[in-house]
């Protein structure tokens, strides 16, 4: 389905490669209880707090919930319980045993991609997601497949013909990760990669400079 405004010609373009031919986007955890499990990470003590969950181990490891809209960085306020590979998250249950709790798509935790709010009044806007990071529901992660450049995929994501392309297939206040799927994509030029890479990491420093309260 398209929204009834857009063009013949424009809706050819996406008849060739799409996103989903070269990128990653994912659904991550739903907690089903955040006050049980989740904290913003001034209310836990910094050294409690994993920095490489692979090699410290530590209880409490960095997660992203989507957050209001904002461009390129930021929206990184909460740590997740993931003590012993998330033991008591993956056993959270209701009074008849049902699994209350969803854990999604872990192979792709801790790694070094893209995030966005999958709500949002406003649009669609997408950020850097360092690693050791796991992602959420609500937030979830865009990560490199036959496609490598997470800084070119983050200026491509963050440009205004993405905006208008989500807008035309899903004109709601929602973004899913289908309507990503289908939005038409194409292997820059050595030298379009590199100008764009070096936009986004630039816009992404700027953005950090602004958030230095976050972690």
């Amino acid at each position: 389905p398209f929204i009834y405004w857009i063009s013949d010609e424009f809706r050819k373009k996406f008849g060739g490669k799409t996103v989903d031919d070269y990128i990653d986007v994912v659904k991550g955890l739903t907690t089903s209880d955040n006050n049980r499990f989740l904290r913003f990470w001034w209310e836990i003590p910094v050294e409690n707090i994993s920095n490489d969950y692979k090699k410290d181990r530590k209880k409490w490891v960095r997660y992203v919930k989507g957050g209001p809209y904002n461009k390129w960085y930021g929206n990184m306020w909460t740590v997740l319980n993931w003590e012993n590979d998330g033991d008591e998250i993956n056993s959270f249950t209701d009074e008849k045993g049902n699994q209350r709790s969803v854990v999604r798509n872990t192979g792709y935790y801790f790694r070094e991609g893209i995030t966005y709010s999958a709500a949002g009044s406003k649009g669609v806007t997408f950020r850097y997601l360092p690693t050791n990071y796991i992602i959420d529901a609500g937030g979830p992660g865009i990560y490199p497949n036959e496609y490598k450049n997470v800084w070119y995929q983050l200026g491509f994501f963050n440009s205004k013909l993405v905006y208008y392309i989500c807008d035309c297939l899903n004109p709601t206040v929602n973004i899913n990760q289908g309507d990503l799927w289908r939005v038409p994509f194409a292997k820059p030029s050595v030298k379009q990669e590199l100008l764009v890479e070096h936009l986004s990491k630039q816009n992404v420093e700027i953005k950090k400079s602004l958030c230095s309260h976050s972690i």
